[in-house]
């Protein structure tokens, strides 16, 4: 009771008396309409508002129509933060191969401009086939070098 007691204010009458009944005789079924938790979107870029991330699970799923937040079907975790964890290619390789479903967002420095990309597969297969697709890519990724990314991503 003391814990519903200063909600009294903002919910129903009905779902206070049904609370109050349901405290004394639990097995009381309760008649109020109870909804469904609400999908609390977060998002923790801080290059990208939750409209974009919205835009962006709509393209990945090709629909025409924007995703509302309450129908979001992905979950977007942050794996890599460029300030915190550095921008060289070991720091993206241990911390994205092997996962699968990775949306790359990238803000040019010194401008307004966000660049994107989505990979479904795991990235360990992407440079396997970018390898196999130009010869002149080194077959082994420790040997690897910004220049070898560029080249890969003009195979891809």
């Amino acid at each position: 009771m003391e814990k519903i007691y200063p909600y009294q204010q903002i919910l129903e009458k009905k779902l206070m008396t049904d609370i109050l009944k349901y405290s004394l005789i639990p097995n009381k079924s309760i008649t109020s309409i109870i909804l469904p938790p609400r999908n609390i979107f977060q998002i923790t870029s801080s290059i990208l508002t939750k409209e974009q991330v919205l835009e962006i699970a709509s393209w990945i799923d090709k629909k025409e129509i924007t995703y509302k937040i309450n129908n979001l079907p992905y979950k977007f975790e942050l794996i890599l933060h460029g300030s915190r964890d550095g921008f060289e290619k070991d720091v993206f390789w241990n911390l994205c191969n092997q996962k699968t479903n990775v949306l790359v967002v990238a803000k040019v420095k010194d401008t307004d401009e966000i660049l994107d990309g989505y990979n479904p597969i795991v990235w360990n297969y992407v440079i396997q086939w970018g390898a196999a697709q130009n010869k002149t890519l080194p077959s082994n990724l420790d040997d690897w070098n910004e220049k070898d990314f560029q080249i890969l991503k003009n195979t891809i």
